[in-house]
């Protein structure tokens, strides 16, 4: 700062000496640098954590004016995270068995807001949805009647499901009459006998 003596005068007498104090400011030139490491790094590349959900870890940046973090998904189906303050992400809803791409960029909290350019890309896949166990349509299955000396032949395919696309069922008896057999591909093959005359389950 400068100090500055003055007087006034009237056109006949000056006034006592005032000193008058004057701090000059120094302008600061804009911030026009992005936070370090630019390009943007990767501390954890992304790793499935279950059959919908992946999880990634940023480098932790350094900017005197602080620093947020934006993981960026590149493929259909993902989301990205918006700017936020944690180097770590996990991204949910995602579908099972797929792979997803993913970059991170940071940028500063200046009023420029100055960016890092985008890390490497990297990509995870999701782990496979989790096996559904098939089921009857109903409890019990009524077939077609058999007669006594007959070979019989129903199905069983019909009467079951699977909830998981692609998945080939096959069957196979736990109990019941000795006459009837349960084949691989559901098939029920067999010639009931006089004792077995009545409902057989």
């Amino acid at each position: 700062s400068d100090n500055f003596t003055y007087v006034a005068n009237d056109g006949l007498a000056d006034s006592s000496p005032a000193s008058v104090a004057i701090t000059v400011n120094a302008v600061s030139a804009p911030d026009t640098t992005p936070p370090s490491p630019d390009p943007m790094t990767w501390a954890q590349v992304p790793q499935a954590v279950d059959e919908s959900q992946i999880t990634m870890t940023a480098t932790e940046a350094t900017d005197p004016s602080g620093v947020e973090y934006y993981f960026d998904c590149m493929s259909e189906g993902c989301n990205d995270s918006g700017w936020q303050a944690s180097v770590v992400y996990t991204d949910t809803g995602l579908a099972p068995n797929t792979a997803y791409t993913y970059v991170v960029r940071a940028k500063d909290l200046s009023a420029n807001f100055n960016m890092t350019a985008a890390s490497d890309e990297a990509t995870a896949t999701t782990a496979p949805a989790a096996n559904q166990p098939p089921s009857f349509n109903s409890n019990p299955i009524t077939e077609v009647d058999a007669t006594v000396g007959v070979l019989y032949n129903a199905d069983l395919q019909d009467d079951a499901s699977d909830p998981d696309a692609g998945d080939t069922l096959t069957f196979s008896k736990v109990d019941g009459p000795s006459w009837l057999n349960v084949a691989p591909d559901g098939g029920l093959p067999g010639t009931p006998v006089d004792t077995d005359v009545g409902v057989n389950q």
